[in-house]
């Protein structure tokens, strides 16, 4: 419901305003590129709704960047007009900022992040550089429409007409179009765009966790080198960011035409000649996620996803082409490489055959939906063999949280260095000009906000928090981000004026406003920024829970209409049960149930378990006793508990062979959906009597 009234929000605002119209083609256009990396990561684990809420999230994020790099700004004494701030705090600041969402992510989900494959940080990476630029680019949009043409200098008028949209491109705004490798800006030094700059940081990241992981098993000299590769790597990409980065600021009327024609510093410069001067990074950005493919489908293949997605028939005549293939690979040092691609082409075959047949099958029943199933459960059979390889038990989640802490105190020390580096810049420099960075354009946005009437500002705010849904964020992220930026524009001056002078700022507010006043601001202040997300989040539970309940009273209102005819304490003890499975699925709605949380082998058991004594048989052929062979991982274990509803250090044998459970008088084996992909192999057949 929320996401059709959103529609209609921004189908409006396009109508209505022709600058909206324009500022929104950046945003679709960075959601395209989102959506097209997505779909060429053919070994992704990621699902949609996870990668569009990091793309949401980033977008809100963005603001917050932007609020560091001015107040960073005002550290080192220069404005984000000045050259400096646009060559040193704008590159550093945001770079590293685009990439805390992950960090934060590994914080709040160590276990997922230790599951990711390389493709998955790739496409997270890009999906936080596309929510900062999407909000870059409207606002740089919105300032070239609704601003007055001197702002852009006088060198800016001579060389565009402008005429409004059709002057975009010519005044520094970049344009996107159908090809995933678009968004691209800059004539002299190219920067390929904030999605592609950080998917490749971030695409960097995957790689060398993936390798590290297969340096294990690496002795002497080599694994000391292949590991500090794994480290340099991460860094390396990221600085050739900030230098692409510097160079498009730096460069408005030639290659570093705002640093006296050449770098402000030889590495910067070195660098940038290096790779290319920013060319490329898209086609870059491409080979990286090829490679990345490589890397995951050896991970793939450990944990059994081309096994199991052959099926009952062995793919058709994917699966004997691979067996054939890598049987007939000679054994030399490029055996693993080559059986590594024979596993990719026949995985892609047998995907490919798994959409041809679900097309078919939707067409013979009339049931189109097929058609988004299919990928689905693709994905998530992907996602069960990278747990099964990368998840393995002694789970040592403290390690991704370590890193994830890590990385932030690097950022901030960062951030810490940045006021010196900008400084020193500064006192080489004296130019001064409009800033095309994000900072430099929300300082600009807060005098337009000015102007704007009430009801222009309260269809803003609409507009925003519907753009925040569409990109797949919840309703009260649009209600924090909406209220946000109008608390931030509102402030935006007093904001400036508190990073340029603090203790005068506050002595002239101190002076000027009673205590009544002061509790009046923080009161608005702490409502319009988290009160209608935390109300909007409370109804989106509400919500979750009413829609669970209906779908259950479909199904059980007659049954339960009968219990309360016919037998009313059957009927109360049947409403307690229910209420209690809506609490337990709000409960895992909200994250309080994690997978992992049972390991029966630590003791965390599953719920409601009963308790054999042992040496008893309970009316069977066997008797009770001390499990011998016990599950590997916690998953199998706690799987086996939830079957049998015993706990699995409980067996039941007979004739001396081991049962995992017994219940009227049926014995029980808890076997998963993988085995018995395998177990109906050809070869297995004979398996199966015993």
């Amino acid at each position: 419901m929320c996401s059709w009234l959103a529609a209609v929000v921004v189908v409006l605002g396009l109508i209505v305003s022709p600058t909206l119209r324009a500022a929104l083609g950046a945003w679709v256009g960075c959601l395209w590129l989102v959506v097209c990396w997505f779909a060429l990561a053919r070994a992704k684990t990621v699902s949609w709704v996870l990668v569009s809420g990091v793309l949401a999230a980033a977008m809100p994020w963005a603001g917050v960047i932007a609020a560091i790099s001015t107040w960073v700004s005002e550290r080192a004494e220069v404005g984000v007009t000045y050259t400096a701030a646009q060559v040193v705090v704008a590159p550093l600041v945001e770079e590293v900022g685009k990439l805390v969402p992950l960090a934060v992510l590994a914080l709040a989900a160590p276990g997922r992040v230790r599951r990711l494959l390389a493709s998955d940080w790739l496409v997270l990476g890009v999906a936080c550089g596309a929510g900062f630029e999407a909000v870059e680019e409207m606002a740089r949009r919105v300032v070239i429409l609704e601003t007055e043409p001197g702002l852009f200098g006088a060198l800016d008028l001579l060389t565009c007409s402008y005429q409004g949209v059709g002057d975009l491109e010519c005044l520094g705004a970049s344009m996107f179009s159908l090809s995933p490798l678009s968004g691209q800006s800059g004539e002299y030094l190219v920067f390929a765009g904030h999605a592609f700059v950080t998917g490749l940081v971030a695409g960097a990241v995957g790689l060398a966790v993936a390798v590290w992981r297969q340096c294990g098993g690496i002795d002497g000299p080599g694994r000391v080198v292949a590991r500090a590769v794994c480290v340099l790597a991460p860094l390396w990409a990221l600085w050739v960011a900030m230098v692409d980065h510097a160079g498009r600021n730096a460069s408005a009327y030639g290659a570093w035409s705002s640093t006296g024609d050449q770098a402000p510093w030889w590495p910067v410069g070195a660098t940038s000649a290096l790779t290319l001067g920013g060319h490329g990074r898209g086609w870059m950005l491409l080979v990286l996620l090829g490679v990345a493919w490589l890397v995951d489908v050896r991970t793939l293949w450990e944990g059994g996803y081309t096994l199991s997605v052959e099926g009952d028939d062995g793919g058709g005549r994917w699966g004997p082409w691979r067996l054939r293939r890598i049987k007939a690979l000679p054994y030399d040092r490029w055996r693993p490489l080559r059986a590594v691609l024979i596993d990719l082409v026949a995985t892609t075959g047998i995907e490919c055959r798994w959409a041809y047949r679900t097309l078919l099958e939707a067409a013979d029943t009339r049931q189109p939906g097929l058609l988004a199933v299919a990928p689905s459960r693709l994905r998530v059979g992907r996602e069960e063999a990278a747990r099964a390889v990368l998840d393995t038990p002694p789970q040592r989640w403290w390690r991704w949280r370590l890193a994830g802490v890590g990385a932030l105190a690097a950022a901030v020390g960062l951030v810490a260095l940045t006021p010196v580096l900008a400084g020193a810049l500064e006192e080489q420099l004296s130019a001064s000009g409009f800033s095309w960075w994000l900072a430099g354009i929300l300082h600009a946005l807060g005098t337009w906000w000015e102007g704007l009437s009430l009801e222009q500002k309260a269809a803003l705010v609409f507009f925003i928090g519907a753009v925040v849904i569409l990109t797949g964020g919840s309703l009260g992220l649009a209600f924090e981000v909406g209220m946000g930026a109008t608390t931030f524009f509102d402030a935006a001056h007093g904001a400036a004026d508190l990073m340029r002078d603090p203790a005068g700022t506050v002595r002239r507010y101190l002076s000027t406003h009673t205590p009544a006043e002061m509790a009046r601001d923080l009161a608005l202040a702490g409502l319009t920024a988290l009160g209608g997300g935390a109300a909007s989040a409370m109804g989106g539970q509400a919500a979750r829970g009413a829609r669970w309940a209906s779908r259950q009273a479909a199904d059980g209102a007659r049954y339960e209409y009968w219990l309360w005819r016919n037998n009313r304490a059957a009927w109360r003890s049947y409403v307690k049960e229910r209420n209690l499975a809506v609490r337990k699925y709000l409960a895992d709605e909200t994250g309080a149930v994690k997978p992992g949380m049972f390991d029966p082998r630590a003791g965390k058991h599953y719920p409601g378990l009963r308790k054999p004594v042992r040496g008893s048989s309970q009316g069977g052929v066997g008797a009770w006793g001390k499990g011998k062979n016990h599950s590997p991982s916690w998953r199998s274990a706690t799987y086996e508990e939830q079957v049998t509803g015993v706990r699995v250090q409980d067996s039941y044998f007979v004739g001396g062979k081991e049962f995992d459970g017994f219940k009227d008088g049926v014995l029980i084996e808890a076997k998963g959906e993988g085995l018995a992909n395998l177990m109906n192999k050809p070869w297995g057949e004979h398996i199966i009597p015993d």
